[in-house]
């Protein structure tokens, strides 16, 4: 059987799918790139506990589960052992009754696990601006730093029930390559099920992510997020985006999973 060793190293990312025997998928879920403290005062050491343990974990069992099912189709082996951006990209392939729990699952995994690289330990209120070519995309496309702030917080603000607020960039190579896409996504849907996107940024805006420590104030919750935002790991994903070529295989993969 097929077991997914799903890690934060880059030099793993196109490992994704080692073989080993075992009777079923597992999908454990990737080390958090800091503490449970280090988020404070932004996300308490209880809710980011929660957040990581229970609710990713939950995604990484029911995804494990649906997987082991979709396991016993033999035209989807090829598909299984490409790893969860294929899957993710090729959801019409599964049978219906599997569509909804691997999106759901598969979706929920890959989005925590890429918000959690997003994030660093907070600073003040001058904490830095994205620079180099990312600022200037930026600035060409929302005309300054604080109206991309702006626009991007009013989508996650608005975002009705549960979701994210995304930015990303078509891969080099793809069209409106290098441009800037923002988009508010309900659930757990994200540019990752696109294979020509590369998301660069998002915010988790289910309620499990802030209630314990905003109860329902999200505007709150995301206006103090900014405090995290890893820029730098932001500004190298833009930059490798615009020097992958879209049709290259597994360089989109390495670039999306490559954490």
């Amino acid at each position: 059987m097929r077991v997914f060793r799903i890690v934060a190293l880059a030099a793993a990312a196109l490992a994704f799918c080692a073989v080993a025997p075992t009777a079923a998928f597992d999908v454990p879920l990737p080390p958090l790139p800091y503490k449970y403290d280090e988020l404070e005062p932004v996300f308490s050491e209880k809710a980011l506990t929660l957040h990581y343990s229970k609710h990713h974990q939950t995604y990484a069992d029911k995804l494990a589960a649906a997987l082991t099912e979709a396991e016993k189709d033999p035209s989807l082996a090829p598909l299984l052992k490409q790893g969860i951006l294929k899957i993710l990209q090729n959801i019409p392939s599964f049978p219906e009754k599997l569509r909804k729990p691997v999106t759901d699952n598969g979706g929920g995994f890959i989005n925590h696990h890429f918000f959690w690289h997003l994030m660093r330990a907070p600073r003040d209120n001058n904490a830095p601006e994205p620079g180099s070519k990312l600022a200037v995309a930026i600035d060409a496309t929302f005309g300054s730093f604080e109206a991309f702030k702006k626009a991007f917080s009013t989508a996650a603000t608005d975002r009705f029930g549960s979701g994210y607020a995304w930015l990303s960039t078509p891969a080099s190579g793809a069209q409106g390559a290098g441009t800037l896409e923002l988009t508010s996504m309900a659930n757990q849907d994200s540019p990752f099920f696109d294979a020509k996107k590369v998301p660069l940024l998002t915010v988790d805006v289910w309620e499990h992510s802030y209630y314990l420590d905003y109860f329902n104030v999200r505007a709150s919750y995301v206006t103090d997020w900014w405090r995290l935002v890893n820029w730098p790991y932001v500004q190298q994903r833009y930059e490798r985006a615009l020097a992958a070529p879209a049709t290259e295989a597994g360089t989109l993969d390495a670039i999306n999973y490559g954490l």
